[in-house]
C-alpha cells in the first residue's frame, strides 16, 4: 500500500511559497514519494504522514493550531536550528537544520514500516518523546544540492521572481545573528550558478533574486552579476556587507539596483561589540564611492536596543547621517532605513542579553525621519523610513524566539492572536505621518 503524505506551510498566506519549502518538496518527490501540497486551510484528512514547515518564530502558533491530518507529523524549517522547543508539543519528529537528504531518508524509513522514534538515527533529528534536552547538531547538506532556479509566486508589490541559492550559512559570526552560528558557510559552485542562470525562462519572468546572507562574499559574485546583465535579466536588490563591497570594488552594479547593507549599531563602539568593526569613516567612504559612480538606491538595516546602549548614542548616529546627507550628488538618490529593535537569538553569544525597547529612543528615531525626509537642496538625498516594529510585536517575538515547550500557552494567556497576515511595521507615508514625532533635544 502506498504511503500517503501531504505538505503544509504553517504561516500566513503572504509568507507561503518559500524557497526552502520548495526544496524539501522537490527532494521528497525526487526520491519517489507523492506529496500533496495543501493550503493551511485545507482540512483534508486520511494521510499517513504530514510534513509541516515553520519559517519564523511568529509561525509557531500556526503549527500549534494546525489540525492533525495524519498520525505522524514531521516538522522542519529555518527556526529549528535556532530554537525548536516552542513546537515540540505539536510534532512527532523534527528536522533540525537542512532537510533535502533528511526528508528522503525519513519518508523511506516510515514507508518501510518504521515509527517516528526510529528517525533518531538520522543526523539532525529531534524526537520530543526521546529528547534529553541537549542541543541537536543541525543537519548540513554536503555538497550543497544543485537546485534549479525556483520561480516563486507573485506577491503584493512584487512580480514573480526566480530564486537562485548562492550559499548557505554565513562566513561571519556577528554576535546577535543566528545565521553565522547555526550552520557553517558553504558557497555554491560558480560554474553551476552561471549555467543555472541560462536555464531561466524569461518568458515567465525576467526578475532574479540571489539568496545568501552576504552576496558579495561569494567569490564568483562579479561573474554571476555580470551574467545576469548579459542575459537581460534583472536583479532588483542585493544584501551584503559594506566592507565586502569596498574590499572588492569590482561588482558590476546597475546604478538603480537597491543595495542593502547592515550597520547594526548606532555607534562605532556598538558595532565593534557585536563583531562589526565598522567605523563611521568607512560608512561615509562607501556612500561617497557609490555616489561618485552614480548609484541612486540604498538601504541601511539598523539595530537598536542593545543592553549597553544609551539614549545619547543616537547623537553619534545623527552626526554620521549628517555627513552622509551632505555628500554632493549630481543626481538625487533615495536612502531607505529600517530600524529594528534587538531580539536575542538562542544560538548566539547574545542569547541571554536583555533587550531594550526604549520608547524615548523610538520617538527620537521617528523625529529624525520627520526632519530628514526631504533634501535641503536638489539634487540630494531623499530619506525613507522602512518601518519600525511596535513594542507589542517586539515583546511577542522575544517570547516566541526564546520560549520553551509551554510558550504557546503563555503566548495565548497574554492575549496574542495568530495573525491572518504578517504584522507590518509602522511606516509613515508622508511627512504628515511623522508630524507628532518632532523631536526637540
Amino acid at each position: 500500500m502506498t504511503m500517503r503524505a501531504c505538505f503544509i506551510e504553517c504561516c500566513p498566506q503572504e509568507s507561503r511559497g518559500s524557497m526552502g519549502a520548495h526544496y524539501i518538496l522537490a527532494a521528497a518527490r525526487a526520491a519517489g514519494f507523492e506529496i500533496d501540497e495543501l493550503d493551511y486551510e485545507d482540512g483534508t484528512l486520511g494521510y499517513d504522514v504530514e510534513l509541516c514547515s515553520v519559517h519564523h518564530c511568529t509561525d509557531w502558533p500556526w503549527l500549534a493550531d494546525a489540525p492533525r491530518r495524519a498520525p505522524v507529523r514531521l516538522v522542519g524549517g529555518h527556526v529549528m536550528a535556532n530554537n525548536p522547543r516552542p513546537g515540540l508539543r505539536y510534532g512527532d519528529a523534527f528536522c533540525v537544520g537542512e532537510g533535502e537528504s533528511w526528508i528522503a531518508a525519513a519518508l523511506q524509513a516510515l514507508a518501510d514500516g518504521g515509527a517516528a522514534k526510529d528517525l533518531t538515527r538520522l543526523p539532525g533529528t529531534l524526537v520530543p518523546a526521546l529528547w534529553d534536552g541537549r542541543r541537536i547538531a543541525p543537519n548540513e547538506e554536503r555538497p550543497l544540492p544543485r537546485h534549479a532556479p525556483y520561480l516563486n509566486r507573485s506577491a503584493q508589490r512584487h512580480a514573480r521572481t526566480w530564486y537562485l541559492e548562492l550559499a548557505r550559512g554565513c562566513p561571519f559570526a556577528c554576535q546577535y545573528c543566528e545565521l553565522g552560528w547555526s550552520v557553517r558557510y558553504r558557497p555554491q559552485d560558480t560554474g553551476y550558478l552561471l549555467s543555472a542562470l541560462e536555464q531561466i525562462d524569461r518568458g515567465q519572468s525576467s526578475h532574479v533574486s540571489l539568496f545568501a546572507p552576504d552576496e558579495a562574499s561569494h567569490r564568483g559574485y562579479p561573474q554571476i552579476l555580470q551574467k545576469i546583465h548579459d542575459l537581460g535579466l534583472v536583479t532588483q536588490f542585493g544584501s551584503m556587507r559594506l566592507d565586502q563591497i569596498m574590499r572588492r570594488q569590482d561588482l558590476p552594479f546597475k546604478r538603480n539596483m537597491l543595495i542593502r547593507v547592515g550597520l547594526d549599531g548606532l555607534t562605532e563602539e556598538s558595532r565593534k561589540r557585536v563583531g562589526r568593526d565598522l567605523r563611521d569613516d568607512d560608512v561615509v567612504e562607501y556612500m561617497r564611492w557609490m555616489a561618485d559612480r552614480g548609484h541612486v538606491s540604498f538601504k541601511f538595516f539598523m539595530i537598536f536596543g542593545f543592553p549597553w546602549e544609551a539614549y545619547r548614542d543616537f547623537e553619534a548616529w545623527e552626526l554620521l547621517m549628517d555627513r552622509i546627507l551632505t555628500l554632493p550628488r549630481k543626481q538625487s538618490a533615495k536612502l531607505r532605513i529600517k530600524f529594528t529593535p534587538f531580539i536575542p537569538q538562542p544560538s548566539t553569544p547574545l542569547s541571554d542579553a536583555e533587550p531594550i525597547y526604549d520608547e524615548r529612543m523610538v520617538e527620537r528615531i521617528l523625529g529624525w525621519f520627520h526632519r530628514k525626509l526631504r533634501p535641503r537642496s536638489v539634487p540630494g538625498w531623499y530619506v525613507e523610513s522602512e518601518g519600525l516594529m511596535s513594542a507589542r510585536s517586539h515583546a511577542e517575538q522575544i517570547l516566541l524566539t526564546r520560549g520553551d515547550e509551554g510558550v504557546i500557552d503563555e503566548w495565548r494567556g497574554l492575549g496574542y492572536r495568530r495573525l491572518v497576515r504578517p504584522e507590518k511595521s509602522w511606516r509613515p507615508k508622508s511627512r504628515d505621518g511623522l508630524r507628532k514625532y518632532r523631536h526637540r533635544p
